[in-house]
């Protein structure tokens, strides 16, 4: 019976031993910020962590141009599920933060989508560790008279390792199995 236990807790040491070699399997999260306004002139948006900042530079305010009264929209989702939406009309001052949720994950995996833009809509950084994963897109809407609908999807894309490896699955099973053999010996 002594040597059926030491077999079996060898093999059992053996297969954690093996399972713990196996590279983390890792699952990719995407945390999305969709924005849409009325633009006329330059804006810029900056964003780090939870906090977007929205800085108007000519022109009219987003919304209130042309006569539509449509507010500046941001969406936040995380892998396609809307977490929050945040919408805005007339901010009176440039530089005003606006806290999002979720935050943007430290990453540099960052794609821009355009979705409509009549002008120009594109990335001034993309984010990194340099810049403390900061990322600034530009709407500009300068060159034809009044205000245009812009549309621009951010994604960005961490991956977070699995810290359990598949095999630790089977210590708490083998544990057990160690310890019903180990009483049927005592008994």
């Amino acid at each position: 019976m002594k040597k059926t236990f030491y077999a079996i807790t060898f093999a059992l040491m053996f297969l954690l031993v093996v399972g713990m070699s196996i590279p983390t399997q890792s699952f990719a999260t995407t945390v999305t910020i969709d924005i849409e306004a009325y633009i006329d002139g330059r804006d810029r948006v900056s964003i780090q962590g939870n906090t977007l900042t929205w800085q108007h530079f000519e022109n009219d305010w987003p919304g209130t141009n042309n006569g539509h009264n449509d507010p500046v929209t941001v969406i936040t989702s995380v892998d396609g599920i809307v977490a929050e939406r945040y919408s805005w009309w007339h901010r009176p001052n440039s530089n005003i933060p606006l806290t999002i949720t979720p935050g943007v994950p430290s990453t540099d995996n960052f794609t821009l989508t355009p979705l409509q833009a009549r002008s120009s809509l594109w990335t001034v950084q993309s984010p990194n560790m340099a810049n403390n994963y900061t990322t600034v897109i530009e709407f500009d809407d300068n060159g034809p008279p009044g205000a245009e609908w812009y549309e621009a999807k951010l994604d960005y894309t961490s991956n977070t390792p699995v810290p359990i490896p598949p095999a630790f699955l089977l210590l708490g099973p083998g544990l057990v199995g160690i310890a019903a053999i180990r009483r049927r010996l005592n008994k």
